[in-house]
């Protein structure tokens, strides 16, 4: 009964009815992730009002006491986060549906999304450069993940990436699902001088945006 259950939830993320009827039979066990459910559901149709506060104070005492524990299965597949930007995982509706990611995480993927199936909101950033010159960043193994075809938002932290990162997302076949993408690829003025000698390119400019705009893998953006 239970993989049905997931399996539905997974087949219509979108739709609240079969997050419901899972956080009927978790109530009925005495696991209090149903009431995590519930109350998430709700928060996404409840109006701004004294009714929506008092559900986010139950949400945030039911993830003080037991949201480490729920996200402990999804945080054991990574590695160890940069002391400095971490990982964020967030429950919505009941799952985790967004993550704030560094790009030491990209070799975990396929493990990640084996324990967090609905992902669909990613915030991916490069590790904090702690040593200077900084090598220009390179985006060319970051999309290679079949599961990234579950996205449906994706953000792009990769300051200096410039039009060769548009280029390798451009080309990212896996990213056909996206509805939103957003990027921080430039690095310009006092900035550059970070990075090694003879870098170039460490803007998005015009020529990067084309490479966008062409792409058959991101028309489906909104």
């Amino acid at each position: 009964m239970i993989e049905a259950l997931l399996a539905a939830i997974i087949e219509s993320p979108e739709e609240d009815a079969p997050r419901l009827v899972y956080a009927d039979w978790l109530q009925a066990q005495g696991d209090p992730r149903g009431e995590l459910i519930q109350l998430q559901c709700q928060l996404s149709a409840a109006p701004d009002d004294e009714r929506r506060r008092a559900i986010r104070i139950a949400e945030n005492k039911l993830l003080a006491a037991h949201g480490a524990a729920w996200l402990a299965p999804v945080r054991e597949v990574l590695p160890e986060p940069d002391p400095v930007v971490g990982h964020k995982l967030e429950l919505v509706r009941g799952f985790v549906e967004r993550a704030q990611l560094t790009v030491d995480c990209v070799p975990a993927f396929a493990a990640l999304w084996e324990r967090a199936p609905l992902l669909r909101a990613l915030r991916l950033s490069a590790s904090v450069m702690l040593e200077l010159p900084v090598k220009k960043p390179s985006l060319d193994r970051v999309f290679e993940a079949p599961q990234l075809a579950r996205l449906r938002e994706l953000e792009l932290m990769f300051g200096g990436a410039g039009n060769a990162g548009a280029k390798a997302v451009a080309r990212a076949s896996h990213l056909s699902g996206l509805r939103s993408l957003q990027l921080s690829f430039s690095v310009w003025g006092e900035g550059a001088g970070i990075f090694e000698r003879g870098e170039e390119d460490l803007a998005l400019d015009d020529d990067g945006v084309r490479e966008l705009a062409r792409s058959p893998h991101l028309a489906n953006l909104e």
